[in-house]
């Protein structure tokens, strides 16, 4: 059986964040990450486009505070948005200054008070931006980073407590399947959204909507976690973005390509099928 200290499901950017911060806080700590798909990364992390919020400056924290209250509104958890509003900062200089992130171009988009919005200032898209730094680092790691691709993770091992003792994954090319013990389990695997026996049991009344996510957004983490009596959250919580680019060539996919807010916040003008705004 391999062993690792920590083993984390799922290479976006949860994931690989996970990786490189466990690094920058222990000297000996040895990861895996399982990933799926052939290559790391390419979850709706890489979509992202319009940007990061951050508050402008510590006299910017309140309104930021207030704007994200409204935002959220009857769903406000009052502590988390705290710990996202106090910690954007943070978040910010450590994708500038960890992996030399370029986010120098501010916008002021919808719901906020003041320009917040955090992007680079080149033709890359933020989460194209940020994913492609990440990789590369999480990939210098070598010597500490295991990295295993087409490895979808089955199921959670457990001890006879329940404690989760580590992942039982199978290689998706030769059909083998391998049990990796560690110390601590990181799930990060995004959404459920491309499952529709998810959707349906969560959410049917949007089951007619398009998606905005990859095909790959199947619920695998929540499964898994859900099989081994975790307790979850929200789950009827899921993004229905209001805009998307429709392939003409096929119309009635219900996957469609996000158009993102930025295009609108920055003076884009949509228009219907019949030219009406």
């Amino acid at each position: 059986m391999e062993s690792t200290d920590v083993v984390i499901v799922g290479s976006g950017l949860a994931g690989l964040t996970a990786a490189l911060s466990l690094l920058d806080t222990s000297s000996s700590c040895r990861v895996t990450i399982l990933e799926k798909d052939a290559k790391l990364g390419l979850g709706n992390s890489i979509k992202a486009s319009s940007g990061i919020n951050c508050a402008a400056n510590k006299e910017d924290v309140p309104n930021f505070r207030q704007d994200t209250m409204t935002s959220a509104g009857r769903g406000a958890r009052p502590h988390l948005i705290d710990t996202l509003v106090n910690g954007s900062q943070e978040a910010i200089e450590w994708l500038q200054q960890r992996l030399e992130v370029d986010l120098s171009s501010t916008a002021q988009l919808g719901g906020h008070q003041a320009e917040r919005t955090h992007r680079p200032s080149g033709s890359l898209p933020v989460g194209a931006e940020i994913m492609g730094k990440l990789r590369k680092a999480v990939e210098q790691a070598k010597e500490r980073i295991t990295i295993l691709t087409n490895a979808k993770a089955k199921k959670l091992t457990t001890d006879g407590s329940g404690r989760v003792t580590g992942v039982e994954y199978e290689n998706t090319e030769s059909k083998e399947t391998h049990t990796l013990s560690a110390t601590h389990v990181v799930i990060a695997t995004g959404g459920y959204t491309a499952n529709r026996d998810l959707l349906n049991e969560h959410r049917p009344e949007l089951t007619k909507f398009p998606i905005t996510q990859g095909p790959f957004s199947t619920g695998d983490g929540l499964q898994l976690c859900q099989e081994v009596q975790a307790a979850s959250v929200d789950l009827d919580k899921i993004q229905v973005h209001p805009t998307g680019f429709v392939d003409p060539k096929d119309p009635d996919n219900p996957n469609k390509f996000l158009c993102a807010e930025v295009l609108r916040g920055v003076g884009g003008i949509l228009l219907s099928p019949q030219g009406q705004r």
